[in-house]
């Protein structure tokens, strides 16, 4: 006897970690919507548990109802979480009219005070849920296609185990709480390894997701050469940055165009290889000089940007110079020896600044203005 609560509590336990790891991932990124579902899911499966737990050394019928709607609501949340994880269409509201139904049968249908028949109902319904969630899983296509199906697996087996596992018991026993947790036949012995074994597997598949979608949000936002923002994701953060700029308006905020001179030529004398290597000499100089706080950007080809909140236009120029001095000491993999990048640049200081096309337009001007002038140099413009 004493070994089953050991095993009860030690189940508990890691429910609650696997739902703090859920709710973790959800609080870390509020996209995860189906992360919040399944932390509820799983913290309420803890819960039942716990009381189940509790129901063998305290006599309670609150505690036994209690107990057996944590659980059957646990299975809802984790298989509406599961079904939303693998974007598969399904309502939740069915399942939870069936869950509000499910206690009038238990008290309604069955006369008797049996703890085993009303946890048979309970055990059913449970068994229903994971094989129509296995089910729609086996239906839907998600690209994890391998890892789908072993999770729609574990749906399939826990729902049919129960199940037979319920028929093979029989409705016909009359045995007390404690005597059917002593033989292991209350429903939920009859799922704890495997039901933990899903936890942990939605768990790693929600992991493998999470950093697949983080992955695909950092190549839609950065270049691939540079790994310095592209144009998209220059324009997202740098208008966030100029929102907050506009609080402020006792602080400048510059912007520097930057254009590799005579970068085609490179590229056709001593290939496209050399060019990459250039550009990534470049992305180096600008991340060494410019501020953590500085939004740097490959905006597209050989040319770049840098947004440079709370700086004015000396200080943006000063920035210009330190990146032209790294770019003089620093030789190109693949070109000539004597070979180094310059960089022509348009620096624009404003002290109040509304968009972000504003800034562009006056730094192109003066990027041009510094191209006509020969190259390798600088034309800044301060707005007051």
């Amino acid at each position: 006897m004493e070994l089953v609560p050991t095993l009860l509590f030690m189940t508990v336990w890691m429910y609650c970690v696997v739902a703090t790891g859920f709710a973790i991932l959800w609080y870390q990124d509020r996209r995860i919507q189906p992360a919040l579902l399944l932390a509820i899911g799983f913290g309420l499966t803890a819960l039942g548990i716990a009381l189940i737990l509790l129901r063998i050394f305290v006599v309670n019928d609150l505690l036994r109802l209690a107990g057996n709607f944590a659980i059957a609501a646990s299975v809802v949340c984790v298989a509406h979480g599961t079904l939303q994880l693998i974007k598969t269409r399904t309502s939740i509201k069915i399942w939870l009219l069936l869950l509000s139904l499910m206690f009038p049968i238990q008290y309604l249908v069955i006369s008797d005070n049996n703890f085993f028949h009303r946890a048979v109902v309970t055990g059913v319904f449970i068994g229903f849920i994971y094989l129509f969630t296995a089910f729609k899983l086996i239906k839907s296509t998600p690209d994890n296609y391998v890892i789908k199906c072993l999770i729609a697996a574990v749906f399939g087996l826990l729902g049919a185990l129960i199940l037979l596992r319920l028929l093979n018991i029989g409705l016909s026993e009359e045995m007390s709480f404690v005597e059917h947790v002593e033989a292991g036949n209350p429903f939920i012995l009859l799922f704890v390894l495997p039901s933990l074994i899903l936890a942990n597997g939605i768990f790693l598949f929600l992991l493998i997701t999470t950093n697949l979608v983080k992955e695909k949000d950092y190549l839609a936002m950065h270049d691939f050469h540079t790994n310095l923002y592209n144009r998209r994701g220059f324009t997202k953060a740098a208008q966030s940055l100029i929102a907050h700029a506009k609080s402020d308006e006792s602080s400048p905020i510059s912007i520097i165009a930057l254009d590799a001179d005579l970068f085609k030529q490179l590229n056709d004398q001593c290939g496209h290889q050399v060019g990459d290597n250039a550009l990534i000499v470049i992305a180096d100089a600008i991340r060494s000089c410019a501020s953590e706080h500085f939004i740097c950007a490959r905006i597209g080809g050989e040319e770049f940007a840098i947004l440079c909140p709370s700086t004015n236009v000396e200080q943006a120029a000063e920035l210009y110079r330190c990146i032209s001095q790294h770019l003089a000491a620093t030789p190109i993999d693949g070109a000539q020896d004597n070979y180094r990048v310059s960089l022509s640049a348009g620096v624009v200081a404003h002290a109040k600044v509304t968009h972000l096309d504003q800034l562009f337009h006056d730094a192109d001007k003066c990027l041009y203005q510094a191209k006509e002038q020969g190259r390798g140099c600088f034309v800044a413009f301060n707005s007051h």
